[in-house]
């Protein structure tokens, strides 16, 4: 998964390739929810769609919906 892009809209695909269902967060650095799409079920994918400003950011992917999940860090940058 791309670790930057830049400002504006920005499309984050989540496909569900594991066997419970699972949510995808996007998150400031202080784990202030920005926006997040839940419940994707097994076999399934998701578009979350999200216009952003340059920043820093998490993206948490939590398999079973519990826990802090798996996270990365995601850059926003200006044009």
């Amino acid at each position: 998964m791309p670790t930057q892009a830049p400002a504006g809209t920005v499309v984050f695909s989540v496909q569900n390739t594991g066997g419970q269902a699972t949510e995808f967060y996007l998150l400031r650095d202080n784990d202030e929810v920005v926006a997040e799409v839940e419940n994707i079920g097994p076999g399934v994918a998701r578009d979350l769609v999200v216009d952003v400003e340059a920043g820093d950011y998490i993206t948490s992917c939590k398999p079973g919906m519990t826990g802090d999940g798996i996270r990365g860090d995601f850059s926003v940058v200006d044009q």
